[in-house]
């Protein structure tokens, strides 16, 4: 009888050491499981931001394609203008050129008109509404840098003055 007891006794230590093994099991499964769900989900968002990627890509590269168009069209474009109206350049500025609607500013104003004028001038204005040749263009364009220039040195003036004064 003590052998069957040594055996039921040997059984039952087994079978504790089964459920202890099957318990440990359990929790690396479980702990596995979690992993997986992590990894998958990590996968996903990945995959997204692969996805996306690869979206913003095509949008780039047919950004670039169209650039690349409108720049082979603008150059064919002054390519054409160039062909059809050259420029000529002459060396004298009559005043019969200069746009009615232009105003010159006075250069005897004194520094104090120039800073008013400054603040309500009409440079956002447009200068002249009606349609102008390529010479006409580069006039107004040297005109309205003469203007500029003149503004300029009239507002260094007064600064000047002001520092003396100080």
């Amino acid at each position: 009888m003590a052998s069957a007891q040594s055996t039921v006794d040997s059984l039952k230590e087994l079978n504790s050491r089964f459920i202890a093994e099957i318990d440990k099991l359990r929790e690396e499964n479980t702990d596995i499981r979690s992993e997986n769900i992590k990894l998958k989900q990590d996968k996903e968002e990945v995959e997204a931001k692969f996805t996306n990627l690869e979206q913003r890509d095509k949008e780039k590269t047919n950004l670039i394609a169209k650039l690349e168009q409108s720049d082979k069209e603008k150059t064919s474009l002054i390519v054409k203008l160039e062909r059809d109206a050259p420029i000529t350049v002459s060396p004298e500025i009559s005043s019969n050129h200069i746009p009615k609607q232009m105003i010159l500013r006075n250069e005897d104003a004194p520094a104090s008109d120039v800073s008013d004028n400054a603040s309500k001038s009409d440079l956002h204005q447009p200068i002249c509404i009606e349609s102008k040749s390529s010479e006409g263009k580069d006039i107004d364009e040297f005109l309205n840098s003469v203007n500029k220039k003149g503004i300029r040195n009239e507002i260094r003036e007064r600064k000047r003055k002001v520092a003396l004064n100080s």
